[in-house]
């Protein structure tokens, strides 16, 4: 299940099949178009802080005495510059080849190569090389062929053999005659050749993308755009075009991915393209380590990094506070202010918190301690700083004011429309997170660290409904059925909220009051969601209907962020293991009732290749990277395997 191919040419972007090398991207419409991107192209740059410690106090000071109204405008007037705004590179335009009778176009997710025959013998290869950072385009069939390259500014044709370079833009085209072909790089100005460049490129992305497969059953005959959503071959499909994607747009050495990826061909896109960080940044990595992917991790670790450094400045100069901090969009320049618009979203201080929490999850798979002293630590003591100055006493309890819980809304007293409250589950819940996984890391490290303000924080609060709240009291919704699920964190990607407890009834509660509806993250997130409570037949329900761009990556708009997200709500479907056991098929839809995965990882640096059928298990093969006991669980069966560093162990369940 690795390939989409379509009938008809893309009429606009949306239907384009994406390639990237990480850096580089390029959308393939099957028109001779190609639209570039390199991750380095942003409208911008570096801001400072706003000074504000004493506005922000007084902003508690307001929420606290039921003010909620005053807290926003003080809020507003701390507020720094927006974001920098991803922009589009150019465009690449072959001219001869016209689509004919016979016409196809396919992206082959294995291998990262898109092709379209054009009919009456004239093919079309492209991929692009993670090497190079630059795209190989060959037409064969149609000798005549040219090719123009569109950067802002400037228009270069070439029809001969050569190079040319955009005076604006460092893009070389260079084009080279074989016999029968014509061969067009772009990125590259001393191309190896087209097969060395594209079987390395394809060795290359292959290397990552063959570590983990997942067979639900067979295939529909037809093209991508006729198979029906609820097929399991189709969710098959969806979750390797997720690790595909994430491939494509995240490789050690570059950016991480932005809300589009790698690609984006509007001078102004939506939201900017920016790093949206109270939930899209972090749903694009979801999927890195369960399945395989931990390289395409390293650029959102990297940029935490600097990220931490960035945010020490505005935590003193806007909470007068230790530590390290972020808002909810950042850029290049490591942006950690809050952005202009309403607190709902722009005085959220808890993202620092969040990405934090990616760099112990790639300890937990990996078990590398050295990376986990060197780079994880100093982080996470950042974030954990910042947290023991935010929250405060109030009410027998530890809470934080003013609290946003990301881009919600409820109806103050005075029957306004106000997001900021007192202690949003979200930021307490990110704190007990946090100082969870810093107690664990310093238990592996032999190092002390003060985690004692876990046994201050409040339980969970539970609604007149049943519901689990997301500030610390009942307050009218203004919006019931809101996209964000922000105070579900616990339950996934969090491990505060377990499956069969008080909290997960909660938490089954609120997820059903809030509804399926939203945009292609939400459906992602809810599935990932409902899979941590082990109901499958929901999860998958939710991966189906996802709204989708006609090229099947997330929609409302062009989003990857659902789309990198759905591996991470399958692989939950298929193996969990946030519990200290191995659990196999915690929540399979009666429709996938037989299959095979290979390749899952969990934490403690474990692989998994499982077979089913009948809905239960015949097999599974676990291999540690580390001396250790790995306990597997499916029902009331549980077995104990102590393997040896590397050993392979297959049991027949």
């Amino acid at each position: 299940m690795s390939r989409l191919w379509f009938r008809s040419p893309a009429e606009r972007w949306e239907e384009g099949l994406p390639l990237g090398s990480g850096r580089f991207g390029a959308v393939c419409r099957g028109t001779g178009r190609f639209d570039l991107n390199d991750d380095r192209v942003w409208l911008g740059g570096p801001a400072r802080p706003v000074a504000g410690a004493a506005r922000v106090r007084e902003a508690r000071e307001a929420v606290l005495a039921g003010d909620p109204e005053r807290a926003e405008v003080l809020l507003r007037s701390v507020q720094g510059p927006d974001t920098g705004a991803y922009q589009p590179l150019g465009t690449l335009r072959l001219h001869g080849p016209e689509p004919a009778e016979g016409y196809s176009r396919a992206l082959d997710l294995r291998t990262g190569l898109a092709t379209v025959d054009y009919g009456g013998g004239v093919r079309q290869e492209a991929v692009c090389s993670y090497e190079h950072h630059a795209l190989g385009v060959r037409v064969e069939g149609a000798p005549g062929v040219t090719a123009s390259l569109d950067v802002p500014g400037v228009t270069a044709s070439l029809d001969v053999p050569g190079v040319i370079a955009s005076p604006v833009a460092p893009v070389p085209l260079v084009r080279v005659d074989e016999p029968g072909a014509v061969v067009f790089y772009v990125g590259l100005t001393d191309p190896p050749g087209w097969e060395v460049f594209r079987d390395r490129a394809v060795a290359d992305h292959r290397e990552l993308f063959d570590r983990v497969s997942l067979d639900l059953g067979p295939a529909p005959d037809g093209p991508t755009d006729t198979w029906r959503a609820d097929d399991p071959a189709f969710a098959a499909l969806l979750f390797q075009y997720g690790r595909y994607l994430l491939i494509a747009s995240s490789r050690p050495g570059t950016l991480p991915a932005n809300l589009q990826g790698v690609w984006n061909p509007y001078p102004e896109p939506p939201w900017r393209s920016n790093y949206t960080v109270n939930i899209n940044t972090q749903m694009n990595y979801w999927a890195a380590e369960p399945t395989g992917l931990p390289e395409c991790h390293e650029p959102l670790l990297e940029f935490v990094g600097g990220l931490a450094r960035a945010g020490e400045e505005v935590a003193r100069a806007l909470y007068g506070a230790d530590g390290w901090c972020a808002h909810h969009n950042t850029d290049p320049w490591f942006l950690a202010t809050p952005v202009q618009g309403d607190p709902a979203w722009a005085n959220w201080p808890m993202g620092g918190v969040w990405l934090s929490l990616h760099l112990w999850e790639h300890f937990a798979f990996t078990g590398d301690v050295g990376w986990l002293r060197e780079r994880a630590w100093p982080v996470l003591l950042g974030a954990a700083a910042f947290c023991r100055s935010w929250v405060f006493e109030h009410g027998g309890v530890l809470t934080t004011a003013p609290s946003t819980s990301p881009e919600n809304h409820y109806r103050s007293p005075s029957g306004n429309e106000v997001a900021v409250g007192v202690g949003s589950t979200m930021d307490l819940t990110l704190v007990w997170e946090l100082f969870t996984r810093l107690r664990e890391a310093g238990e592996v490290l032999g190092l002390p660290v003060d985690t004692s303000l876990l046994d201050r924080l409040p339980t969970l609060p539970v609604g007149s409904r049943g519901q689990l709240l997301e500030w610390a009291r009942e307050v009218p919704e203004t919006e019931p059925r809101h996209r964000h699920v922000s105070h579900l964190v616990g339950l996934f990607p969090g491990t505060r909220i377990r499956r069969g407890t008080p909290e997960a009834a909660a938490a089954r509660r609120s997820l059903e009051e809030r509804g399926d509806e939203g945009p292609g993250w939400s459906y992602a997130w809810k599935a990932a969601l409902w899979a941590r409570l082990g109901e499958g037949e929901r999860a998958a329900a939710l991966v189906a209907a996802m709204p989708r761009c006609p090229n099947l990556v997330a929609a409302n708009p062009f989003q990857v962020d659902g789309s990198l997200g759905v591996p991470a709500a399958v692989a939950e479907m298929l193996v969990q293991g946030h519990t200290g056991e191995v659990e196999l098929l915690p929540a399979l839809p009666a429709a996938w009732s037989a299959g095979r995965v290979t390749g899952l990882r969990v934490r403690g640096g474990v692989a998994v290749d499982l077979r089913w059928a009948d809905g239960a298990p015949t097999s599974v093969a676990v291999r540690a990277s580390t001396a250790r006991e790995v306990v597997l669980r499916h029902g009331v069966r549980r077995e104990v395997l102590r393997l040896a560093a590397g050993e392979r162990r297959e049991v027949r369940w």
